[in-house]
């Protein structure tokens, strides 16, 4: 399983018997990346912001360390990079300016580690 914690021990045996315990070891598996995030919804706020909540993906074991938040203006058509986000919650609820977006699409080097808009 990924990101689990084991711990090995190794007794040889023969025809008169077991032997002693070889000292235990410790190893922890690695983890894999996180699953999709279930249950994504959005509620238009205003012309201008948005709400977005999903929960926390159901498979990958590690910490999740930040959420990245893509979007695409459909009349354009392409995918951009949006903030992004650090939450530690089971569900995560955002509100997103949409000019905060396209603020940040100008001067990319505006965002912070924390998120934004």
């Amino acid at each position: 399983m990924p990101d689990t914690k084991y711990r090995f021990r190794v007794v040889a045996h023969n025809s008169y018997g077991q032997g002693e315990s070889s000292a235990a070891l410790k190893v922890a598996t690695q983890a894999e990346v996180p699953g999709p995030a279930p249950n994504l919804q959005t509620v238009s706020n205003t012309p201008t912001s948005v709400s977005l909540s999903w929960d926390k993906p159901l498979t990958g074991n590690g910490e999740i360390l930040s959420y990245k938040l893509y979007y695409t203006d459909t009349s354009v058509g392409t995918e951009e990079v949006g903030p992004s986000l650090s939450s530690t919650l089971q569900t995560v609820q955002v509100w997103i300016s949409l000019s905060s977006l396209l603020d940040l699409k100008r001067a990319p080097h505006l965002q912070s580690k924390k998120g934004c808009c």
